[in-house]
């Protein structure tokens, strides 16, 4: 997922520097790369990591005279669904109802309930 902050703030100076850190100032999660020239978030979720979380953000960025602006955000970082077995055949004859137990072909890592659609 990648986010661009760089719209989020404007200042007449040519360069700013844009940075990135839990709301209470402490280091962001290693996952989430931020580039301080253009303001661009990147998050990279290793799917091994089983859980759902809130993250409280303080975007901030600062101008060449040292003017700076914050802004707060609560993001959800979510663990993708995933397949977990395919299947390939299914033979179902005209007239006939079939079931399939889609519970051991789809899995969500951090166990939230999932919804499933059909076309």
């Amino acid at each position: 997922m990648e986010i661009s902050t760089q719209g989020w703030f404007s200042d007449d100076s040519a360069s700013l520097k844009y940075s990135l850190t839990l709301s209470d100032g402490e280091m962001r999660p290693l996952y989430i790369g931020y580039d301080p020239g253009d303001g661009l978030m990147v998050v990279k979720r290793d799917n091994a990591i089983k859980y759902s979380e809130y993250l409280q953000l303080r975007f901030s960025v600062a101008d060449q005279l040292e003017g700076t602006a914050k802004v707060y955000k609560t993001m959800l970082i979510n663990s993708r669904p995933r397949v977990i077995r395919m299947v390939k055949y299914v033979e179902a004859s005209v007239g006939r109802m079939i079931s399939i137990d889609l519970s051991n072909i789809f899995d969500d890592p951090d166990g939230d309930a999932l919804t499933l659609t059909m076309p």
